[in-house]
């Protein structure tokens, strides 16, 4: 654009020049059409501006993190005279276009339209606006530039990747946690309140003598099974203070790492207890495939808004519950004094542990507070918060990637 005004400026002097020395009405007539020329080119970009349409579609105004949603965005020309020097402006911070053809200035024939396909990619869970965030327009001199935002932006609401959990299998370690308990607390079985008549088979234990001495016949307690503990997800939705890129890799992360926990369970057709904490502690219980879709629709709008650690959601479990969890997992980007010293605790009293801790991995107390707890039994893994998941936990591609 700059050696176009600089041609236009030399095209003036000269015209100022001609004038000056031939005079008369021809010189004169260039002199006028050279002054007024950038006046009538700014008026094309003006009406341009005004005048030019614009339509974005998407099959769905929901997609997946890092998959491709097909995208197309037509611009049409409805007057009798061409477009020039037209660029599309992408939104590229959390969004990304890539187009089948790349162009990156197009012009528009008359009462024509231009349609540029191509694939749209979020980088992270949440709603975006995507696609095109403006127009620039230049003059057919190039010496104007106008940039035309699109009042009407398309938005679209991103939802997690579902991992696969293919190197950890949670389901073993809480049955076999389960295993140990019942060998250090004995049986898992107690006396019916209920009685009987002594029917053959039954156990001498089970003879309720008092009873019996009153019916005069021997009367027997049936023994019922406890009820297995269902394991308990504590997930950290705690205000981090990490810069924005990292972040929201880590708030993605926490969630999908339990999206693909509740699934790998509801697989086992084993339900499971999530407990989490914004304005307020909640728990959801997952039960089955519905009840799971409803959590993976709203996991693309949940909110880091805690203040308080997750040793706090831990206090309000035993404070509503009162009873001791068999199997606790625990997903967090926060690794303080109190956390550590809750866990350990909850060990100590039999509690099966394991932690999904996001760190920077350069904080030499967060490595050491891990190392106490991996030495206390916590089984720990210890990832950053930018590292893909499904690398590490998966088989290195998501339900819905290609």
């Amino acid at each position: 654009m700059s050696h176009s005004r600089f041609r236009y400026f030399i095209m003036l002097i000269l015209s100022i020049v001609f004038v000056s020395v031939k005079g008369g009405s021809i010189p004169y007539l260039i002199f006028y059409f050279v002054l007024l020329l950038p006046l009538f080119s700014f008026g094309y970009t003006l009406l341009v501006y005004m005048r030019f349409r614009v339509a974005q579609n998407i099959d769905s105004i929901r997609t997946i993190k890092k998959v491709p949603l097909p995208y197309q965005a037509v611009i049409a020309n409805e007057d009798y005279f061409t477009y020039t020097s037209m660029k599309p402006e992408f939104f590229d911070d959390y969004t990304k276009v890539t187009m089948t053809k790349k162009q990156d200035l197009f012009e528009i024939a008359p009462r024509s339209s231009l349609k540029m396909d191509g694939f749209l990619y979020a980088q992270y869970r949440g709603t975006y606006e995507a696609g095109i965030k403006s127009i620039e327009m230049k003059d057919f001199l190039y010496l104007f530039k106008v940039r035309y935002p699109l009042m009407s932006k398309l938005k679209i609401i991103v939802s997690p990747r579902i991992i696969s959990m293919q190197k950890i299998n949670l389901i073993q370690w809480m049955e076999e946690s389960e295993r140990i308990r019942k060998i250090r607390k004995g049986t898992n079985e107690i006396y019916d309140p209920e009685i009987r008549k002594y029917a053959k088979g039954d156990s001498l234990k089970q003879i309720h003598w008092k009873a019996s001495a009153k019916k005069m016949e021997l009367m027997t307690r049936k023994m019922i099974e406890i009820e297995e503990p269902q394991p308990v997800l504590f997930l950290d939705l705690n205000v981090t203070d990490k810069p924005g890129g990292l972040r929201i890799a880590l708030e993605d992360n926490i969630i999908e790492i339990a999206l693909a926990i509740v699934k790998q369970f509801l697989d086992a057709d084993t339900p499971i207890l999530l407990c989490s904490q914004d304005e307020r502690y909640r728990e959801t219980f997952i039960r089955d495939a519905r009840e799971f879709e409803l959590f993976y629709t709203d996991s693309a709008e949940i909110a880091f808004q805690n203040y308080s650690g997750i040793e706090e959601q831990i206090q309000y479990y035993y404070q509503s519950h009162m009873k001791d969890v068999g199997c606790m997992i625990l997903i967090t980007g926060n690794m303080s004094i109190a956390l550590m010293e809750c866990l350990s605790h909850h060990v100590k009293n039999g509690c099966s542990i394991v932690l999904f801790y996001f760190g920077t991995q350069y904080d030499e107390e967060e490595i050491n507070r891990v190392r106490f707890l991996k030495d206390e039994g916590v089984v720990c893994y210890d990832i950053h918060p930018e590292e893909d998941l499904e690398i590490i936990f998966g088989s290195g591609h998501s339900e819905g990637e290609q």
